[in-house]
């Protein structure tokens, strides 16, 4: 599997700037072959939004300039919202309740045919269809 196929879920991305060896050791083995690291615009917030809270402002720098030179985020549009909502309902009639940003994500990992690294296979492997990693196993 390689970079251009994955979108990067929230908690690996913050384990990679925690410098976490797992996390880092699979990021450094492939990284440089690869134009672009993928992740959701739900991603990229909570990211922001943790090192902001934190004030890890060395952190936050380095983030944002990752982003921009490294990262591809994707957004989210009618048809992303479309699928994070049928998602949802699937899952709700299920009684198997699941964040709305956790439907965002998967819904972009669907529609753009990309496999979720995450620690959070609790929740994403509910989701039919969704290929799931984790680099911290």
């Amino acid at each position: 599997m390689n970079f251009e196929t994955i979108l990067f879920d929230s908690d690996i991305l913050i384990e990679y700037f925690k410098g976490n060896q797992k996390v880092v050791a699979k990021f450094e083995a492939d990284a440089n072959r690869f134009e672009a690291i993928n992740m959701s615009i739900i991603s990229h917030f909570e990211v922001l939004k943790g090192f902001k809270i934190l004030k890890a402002q060395k952190k936050l720098i380095i983030f944002k300039g990752f982003c921009q030179y490294r990262g591809k985020i994707f957004g989210i549009d009618a048809i992303i919202t479309d699928k994070a909502t049928d998602i949802y309902v699937q899952l709700e009639k299920k009684g198997m309740r699941i964040d709305i940003p956790d439907c965002l994500i998967a819904a972009t990992a669907l529609m753009n045919d990309l496999t979720v690294c995450t620690n959070n296979e609790r929740h994403f492997n509910r989701i039919d269809g969704l290929k799931i990693i984790n680099w911290l196993k």
